[in-house]
């Protein structure tokens, strides 16, 4: 996407939202300034992942959990696909689904030394989490974007173990 498509996209949402959303009020931000403010910010932005993050977190300003950017299945998935599946309980993320069975049900407590809140705190820029509670599902699929590469350990409450992500 160039910067005219950046720039195209990010007015179309200012529109929709000014049209159809209904919070205004409770905003911290001025959202008529913001998209001022973003208009330079995008159209300097890398093509590709950078550009289409800008358009996540200018979205993100509505702080409303049906209010989103999806990012194309190939940046999603660029790096590959988490291979297992997170659940968060409490302030704990278990692991629910693995290939290596072990994995089941331990506590995942960090990536590559990222703490799992440190995780979440990066994806809530781009993606709303309810009081640090991102939906279900939201976290693995934006692993591969917040993680660069694909080898990575995870720390859980039994050990680190190696993984990657696979296409």
């Amino acid at each position: 996407m160039d910067s005219m498509e950046r720039l195209w996209a990010l007015s179309s949402l200012w529109a929709a939202a000014r049209e159809v959303y209904p919070y205004f009020d409770r905003l911290e931000t001025d959202w008529d300034q913001a998209y001022r403010e973003y208009i330079p910010r995008l159209l300097e932005a890398e093509d590709g992942l950078p550009g289409w993050l800008m358009l996540c977190s200018f979205l993100r300003l509505l702080n409303d959990g049906h209010s989103t950017v999806i990012l194309p299945k190939a940046l999603r998935e660029g790096n590959g696909v988490t291979p297992f599946r997170l659940t968060h309980v409490g302030d704990r993320f278990l692991i629910t689904e693995a290939a290596e069975k072990s994995l089941l049900l331990r506590e995942a407590q960090a990536i590559d030394g990222v703490s799992m809140a440190e995780l979440v705190w990066q994806l809530d820029r781009y993606k709303y989490t309810a009081d640090g509670h991102p939906y279900r599902g939201h976290l693995e699929s934006w692993l591969p974007v917040l993680l660069p590469g694909r080898d990575h350990v995870l720390e859980t409450d039994g050990g680190e173990v190696p993984f990657a992500f696979p296409d």
